[in-house]
């Protein structure tokens, strides 16, 4: 078995590339425990990783449109404080 992105030969214990550091695809994982039987330790470990680092992937992808909204909200608050210095210096 070779890793999906980087190609890379994979060990039949590997739960990461040994090349590139990535877990190991939902697919191969399922390779795996045909290859391997369910109740394989290490399936089951494997499968726990896989459920980690999608719980991972979430936890980034909400921290990254708080990023998103934080920097919106930084926007409109400047463009309010302009509009309120054009005001005040067009009023006199």
């Amino acid at each position: 078995m070779r890793c999906e992105f980087c190609g890379h030969a994979l060990g039949t214990h590997d739960a990461y590339c040994p090349n590139c550091g990535r877990l190991i695809s939902k697919d191969q994982m399922a390779e795996r425990k045909k290859m391997n039987g369910a109740l394989n330790p290490y399936a089951k470990r494997l499968s726990e990783l896989n459920k980690n680092s999608n719980r991972y992937k979430k936890d980034e992808e909400d921290y990254t449109s708080n990023k998103k909204n934080a920097a919106y909200i930084l926007v409109v608050i400047l463009l309010v404080i302009v509009l309120i210095a054009v005001l005040k210096y067009a009023l006199g």
